[in-house]
């Protein structure tokens, strides 16, 4: 081992830690680092005055240091042994706690922000937190003697992380003071040297990659009335910002594609490059910057420098709360930096001290909005006064125009005395308050008489100012006064719609009550007398609902509407009971409609069918030629359980019918064949039906009470609700069980075809 330099070696032979008594347990042969460190420094005339060689013999020191282990935990945490050397200080320990236990810490704090708290044995003496300068070994040899167990781990102790911005050193504090005497208070008063009023016209810039973060921030600055752009990244912002205009920055540190940070260095060098503000080559004696060096180029030159007038404010928004967080954002060129959540409070006094800021440069700008802001606050406190003035009078010209209009075919003039009410002062009508003499307008005198009439007399019954009509609500006017007056009045007997009097061609559009839907056409209704018609066929003649509908080409469907509709009627008109009738002829002249004539087109179809979606794909089916392949194979192909067109029809005999016809049978004939086979299939319907009704009523057990009552019990299945208890067999598949169609966690897309 090479001797030390004398410097060197004087140093550590004198070194003498002063240690009080009480802590003094364990002298260490070996000088602490910091001590050598410092007083080698102290020693040397300059620090290239060192020997290098020096250096080298600190090693072999560093690597002869006494360790020991020590307990610490985190609060309600469990405790873990640490490892330091004997001569270390407490800040060298929660630097190494911090640097160790970085994933459960997280990056939210700093080394000074780390606390150590001791717990002594003696119940006498009080916890207390150990100094960033005291000894760690010797501290803990004093409160422990004996050695440190696991019950004394030292504990971590972290700040809560703060909730709330913090005041910026131009203002006072955020936030009032909380006084808990008072249950109820106003809004906090405004701090010493904030201006009251408005927000000044300033453009605010927000940088936020959140969404959520940037629509409260957009609402916060909405309220205040100013004009906002945003960017979800740093280099959207410094697009943005080279538009020019802006008056204040809220910069997210967090961005992507470039930070904040970075998106600051950018506009500051920028500003630096155009000489904007205090910003200029003259100021420093390079006549470059320090910070950044790179090259100017074409780009760096601002195409609208008279729209920036002063360098723009940022202010730098963040989550973190680290002490050197905040020293880089403004390293970084950030006028402030605040920490989140941001509150509306908060943001107004920031908006309003940065505006006013903003707002003593441009000075001109500033005064015009003043101007215009007090002009604004008087017109409103002067037409206020004006409303509630009026509003204390009673209106002349209603009450006079309907005394005066029904004797204008009468008289030609007219005087009357016209009391006023006690509420109406002489000070608001120039005329006197006893009488007034009103002139009819044939009089010659009349528009004299109306001109002497004071505008105060008049009371506007709506306090608010009407608004103006809209541009499309005075074409609307205009179109319903001129080619809209067809529509006011229904004259004829055909439907009036809109489309013949939009379109050039009127007979194309006669039955299109839409213009902008040329595809729906608007279907006929059946007239009174052919619903009589239909009631007469089908009760007076007893002719079967099929031949009915085939012979009317009226749907099955509609004919039984129709029928129980006029049972209803002819029901009422027996009870002698007031229908309204004029209101139904004066609807039906307003649709087009079908009487049911002979030789009429057809009113509807009345055999479609259901085309089952099993039908809609294509098959491949291996048949032989020798056999003959007809619509119920197909059918068949497809699934046992689809029917084939011709029993699917609502009305089959028509086959037979057509059938008939084709074998030469006469029409009378085939006609008459026709009507019986109908009466078949109806009669035949009936007693199904019949049948299944006494079956049902014969399984029901009804039990009379005392009371007149009667109830009726039947016998079901457990079986019959299916697998998910909504089967159409089941019991209250009509009525007592809910839809799924709002539950959540339910399939509610088709998990079948067919």
């Amino acid at each position: 081992m090479r001797s030390l330099p004398p410097t060197i070696a004087t140093a550590i032979i004198t070194t003498t830690l002063p240690c009080a008594e009480s802590l003094s347990k364990i002298i260490p042969l070996l000088p602490s680092r910091q001590t050598t460190l410092i007083r080698t420094l102290l020693n040397a005339a300059h620090a290239d005055e060192l020997d290098p060689a020096a250096v080298e013999t600190l090693l072999p020191i560093n690597a002869t240091m006494v360790t020991r282990k020590i307990w610490v935990k985190r609060p309600s945490g469990s405790p873990t042994l640490v490892t330091i050397n004997e001569e270390d200080l407490v800040d060298d320990v929660r630097d190494m706690i911090l640097r160790k236990y970085s994933n459960s810490l997280g990056r939210q704090f700093d080394s000074p922000d780390l606390v150590l708290k001791i717990i002594p044995r003696e119940q006498q003496r009080q916890d207390r937190i150990l100094g960033p300068e005291e000894p760690m070994a010797r501290t803990l040899d004093a409160y422990f003697p004996g050695g440190q167990t696991v019950e004394e781990a030292l504990i971590i102790d972290v700040p809560q992380r703060r909730l709330t911005p913090r005041s910026s050193p131009r203002t006072g504090p955020p936030h009032a003071q909380h006084l808990t005497s008072v249950k109820k208070t106003d809004n906090p008063a405004l701090p010493a040297g904030m201006l009251s009023g408005g927000v000044p016209p300033i453009n605010v810039l927000i940088v936020e990659d959140n969404i959520i973060n940037l629509r409260l921030l957009e609402a916060f600055i909405k309220r205040l009335k100013v004009r906002w752009a945003t960017a979800m990244n740093g280099r959207e912002a410094v697009t943005k910002w080279r538009n020019g205009g802006f008056h204040l920055v809220l910069m997210d540190i967090q961005l992507p594609i470039m930070n904040g940070l970075d998106a600051t260095r950018e506009i500051r060098r920028l500003e630096r490059i155009n000489s904007i503000g205090a910003f200029s080559a003259a100021t420093s004696g390079k006549g470059k910057s320090e910070i950044d060096t790179r090259e100017e180029t074409e780009d760096d030159i601002l195409p609208n420098r008279e729209r920036f007038k002063s360098p723009v404010i940022i202010v730098a928004l963040t989550a973190s709360s680290l002490q050197s967080d905040r020293h880089e954002a403004l390293a970084a060129g950030c006028n402030d930096f605040l920490t989140k959540p941001v509150t509306y409070v908060w943001l107004e006094r920031k908006v309003m001290e940065w505006g006013c800021m903003q707002a003593l440069i441009d000075f001109d700008g500033w005064r015009q909005w003043k101007t215009y802001t007090d002009d604004d606050t008087a017109k409103k406190a002067k037409a206020k006064k004006e409303r509630a003035a009026i509003g204390s009078h009673l209106s002349l010209s209603g009450a006079l125009r309907k005394i005066s209009r029904p004797l204008l075919h009468n008289y030609k003039t007219l005087s009357f005395s016209l009391t006023m009410p006690p509420r109406i002062g002489s000070s608001v009508c120039q005329s006197s308050p006893s009488s007034l003499l009103l002139l009819l307008p044939n009089s010659s005198s009349a528009a004299a008489a109306k001109q002497q009439l004071p505008k105060q007399c008049t009371l506007q019954f709506s306090t608010s100012t009407p608004r103006e009509a809209t541009r499309p609500q005075r074409r609307f006017r205009q179109w319903i006064n001129r080619a809209g007056m067809k529509l006011r009045d229904h004259e004829g007997d055909q439907p009036t719609y809109l489309s013949p009097i939009l379109t050039k061609h009127p007979e194309d559009g006669k039955l299109r009550p839409f213009p902008s839907n040329s595809d729906y056409i608007s279907e006929p209704v059946l007239t009174d007398a052919a619903r009589e018609t239909i009631w007469e066929y089908a009760i007076d003649k007893n002719m079967p609902l099929k031949a009915l509908s085939a012979q009317f080409s009226v749907d099955i469907r509609r004919i039984a509407a129709v029928l129980r509709m006029k049972a209803i009627e002819k029901k009422m008109e027996a009870a002698n009971k007031p229908m309204a009738i004029p209101y139904a002829k004066a609807v039906e002249k307003m649709l087009p409609r079908a009487e049911l004539r002979q030789g009429e087109a057809a009113f509807e179809p009345i055999n479609d069918i259901h085309v089952h979606s099993y039908t809609m794909q294509q098959l491949f089916v291996p048949v032989s030629e020798s056999r003959e392949f007809t619509r119920a194979d197909a059918a068949k192909a497809f699934g046992d359980h689809i029917l084939p067109p011709d029993k699917k029809m609502r009305i089959p005999e028509l086959i037979r019918l057509e059938k008939d016809i084709a074998n030469r049978v006469p029409a009378r004939v085939a006609e008459r064949m026709f009507i019986e086979r109908t009466a078949k299939s109806e009669l035949a319907f009936a007693r199904k039906m019949a049948a299944k009704d006494n079956k049902e009523w014969a399984n029901k057990i009804r039990v009379k009470s005392s009371r007149g009552v009667e109830f009726r019990f039947e016998r079901v299945s457990v079986d019959s609700v299916g697998k998910d208890g909504r089967a159409r067999a089941g019991v209250g598949a009509r009525y007592g069980v809910p839809h799924d169609d709002r539950r959540r966690g339910t399939v509610k897309i088709p998990t079948s075809v067919g």
